[in-house]
């Protein structure tokens, strides 16, 4: 999607398809079947259907290296697991807030997050990484916390959505026009489960090491409250004990290749590239 090429509104780029991929399976979102994602300001679209259907952050977000020659924030894609449990994962990785960039460029506030969509159960997962956000009045538009949406638009007018409102341990859906929103920037580690039927919808709060730990220039992110971990081979043998500091461990030494990683009780894989 997004690698090397600065971006701001990456969905008005559809009709050039750089921002939009085939998913590899159909996803239902309530009585729409989809296949076609078009990355946006932190949202994802739906344009294979008459009404376009969006769904995770809903904030006017913008790559980093905005006022440079050069991105500092790629978004991309990756499928994982095998029929009928497959995931599609789309990340932001690094995203800066527009509303800084008429006050500080280079952009100094920052967050990263995941949208994960499940081939069964008309579910999916927004997925929230390390933040920084100083200047909330600026990068948050003057609110008081990030809107996480769904909303389904026509023309670009909005008719029908939900926010997400109350807080991080009890959410609950609030009308996309009541001008609610979650409190504050979701904490590393933080992740929303979101189901979508045909009549209801639902909402819940998780907290899984497992699914909040990634690697990005051979650097270990995970949840806030893990202080150690693991890296072991294949076959189960350790390699090296971890030091974890605010949800970041340096793995610069480590060579290139997949790996497991002991954390938090939890054995995962993790590649290094």
């Amino acid at each position: 999607m997004f690698k090397d090429s600065i971006w701001d509104d990456p969905a008005d780029d559809y009709d050039t398809k750089v921002s939009g991929f085939k998913m590899p399976f159909k996803w239902k979102f309530g009585w729409y079947s989809v296949d076609t994602v078009v990355a946006g300001d932190g949202y994802i679209s739906f344009n294979n259907m008459d009404t376009s259907v969006s769904i995770g952050i809903l904030a006017d977000l913008v790559d980093r290296g905005f006022g440079s020659s050069k991105s500092k924030s790629p978004i991309s894609y990756l499928s994982t697991g095998t029929t009928p449990n497959r995931i599609v994962k789309i990340q932001f990785r690094n995203f800066g807030f527009l509303g800084q960039e008429n006050v500080s460029v280079p952009l100094t506030d920052s967050g990263n997050a995941q949208i994960w969509l499940y081939e069964t159960g008309n579910k999916y997962e927004l997925h929230f990484g390390v933040s920084s956000v100083k200047d909330p009045t600026n990068s948050l538009d003057g609110s008081d916390g990030l809107t996480i949406a769904y909303f389904r638009a026509n023309q670009g007018s909005f008719f029908d959505g939900r926010v997400v409102d109350g807080t991080f341990a009890a959410p609950k859906w609030a009308s996309l026009l009541s001008g609610n929103m979650i409190m504050g920037m979701p904490a590393n580690g933080s992740v929303f489960v979101m189901q979508f039927g045909a009549k209801t919808s639902s909402i819940e709060y998780a907290n899984d090491v497992a699914k909040n730990t990634y690697i990005y220039n051979h650097i270990l992110y995970t949840q806030q409250n893990a202080k150690s971990a693991s890296l072991l081979d294949l076959t189960g043998r350790k390699i090296l004990n971890l030091n974890i500091q605010n949800g970041k461990s340096d793995l610069t030494n480590v060579a290139n290749g997949i790996y497991l990683m002991q954390i938090e009780g939890q054995v995962i894989k993790v590649i290094l590239d």
